[in-house]
């Protein structure tokens, strides 16, 4: 039963008091935030608390996890979790050009890449296949969630992982 609707500012901050048939609505119990954005996944159903009727949300400073690095000999291959929305992967290709590439998901939570050389398996798994890469060069993804929070980059092919020259 939805009881209003209220745009965030840009930091995510809103004020929404809530009313129900008329009357206000004070048990913090029976308000659940669900957060939209235009091509963009609704976010998991939040509780949360009311003061008379009155609904506020502080912005989400927390971090996604970062991307967990698959061992695989063939590939640069990365995991990430269900709350990341996007993904950066940046690369150095066979032309020795800097690439940046974003994966995003879809409305069903699929992965998707804008970039033929970046592949995507499913609802977790981005990966970069060595023949996409100039040799010795590493290949970075860095994860952000639907508040635009951002992870520490995971990195594959850092100098410890690289032959020696």
């Amino acid at each position: 039963n939805v009881i209003g609707r209220v745009k965030a500012d840009e930091e995510g901050n809103f004020k929404l008091i809530a009313k129900e048939n008329g009357a206000d609505i004070t048990d913090s119990s029976q308000i659940t935030l669900i957060a939209t954005a235009p091509n963009k996944r609704e976010s998991e159903k939040t509780p949360v608390p009311s003061n008379n009727g009155e609904v506020s949300h502080p912005n989400d400073l927390t971090p996604p996890p970062a991307a967990e690095l698959v061992p695989d000999n063939d590939n640069a291959k990365f995991t990430i979790e269900p709350e990341v929305e996007k993904a950066t992967v940046e690369y150095t290709d066979n032309d020795s050009t800097k690439k940046t590439a974003e994966v995003t998901r879809d409305k069903d939570g699929n992965l998707q890449s804008n970039d033929p050389n970046v592949k995507v398996e499913g609802k977790d798994t981005i990966i970069v296949p060595n023949e996409n890469t100039q040799d010795d060069t590493p290949v970075s993804v860095v994860t952000e969630d639907l508040a635009g929070n951002t992870s520490e980059p995971t990195v594959a092919g850092t100098p410890e992982e690289l032959p020696n020259n």
